[in-house]
């Protein structure tokens, strides 16, 4: 559940995922994809909470927040919605989701 309290490390966790979006654009996809994922490192990042914060208004009565979309589903995970970075041993040392074209917000309730 979001806490105001707890805005910094909220923020710096949605700009890793987002960072990780673009990481692995940039790694993954053909040269001509890079400048799309460092646009979408440099400009949404450091971004993406206020814009998500401005558009879901956030009460801070716990009763309110209840009644309000809590959850972010993919809407379309599986296995080819997953990249795998493998190292020298082929083990797989990182992973980053893609495709967040069905997204959807979920109440609690509707999460499972």
């Amino acid at each position: 559940m979001y806490d105001e309290a707890n805005r910094v490390n909220s923020q710096k966790f949605l700009a890793s995922i987002i960072n990780g979006i673009g990481d692995s654009i940039c790694e993954n996809q053909p040269l001509r994809f890079r400048a799309i994922g460092e646009k979408i490192k440099e400009k949404i990042s450091e971004k993406a909470f206020d814009i998500i914060k401005e558009h879901i208004q956030i009460p801070s009565d716990p009763a309110e927040l209840s009644k309000m979309i809590v959850c972010l589903n993919h809407g379309d995970f599986w296995s080819n919605n997953v990249l795998f970075r493998y190292d020298e041993q082929n083990q797989p040392i990182a992973c980053s989701m893609v495709d967040f074209q069905v997204i959807k917000f979920k109440k609690k309730k509707q999460a499972a």
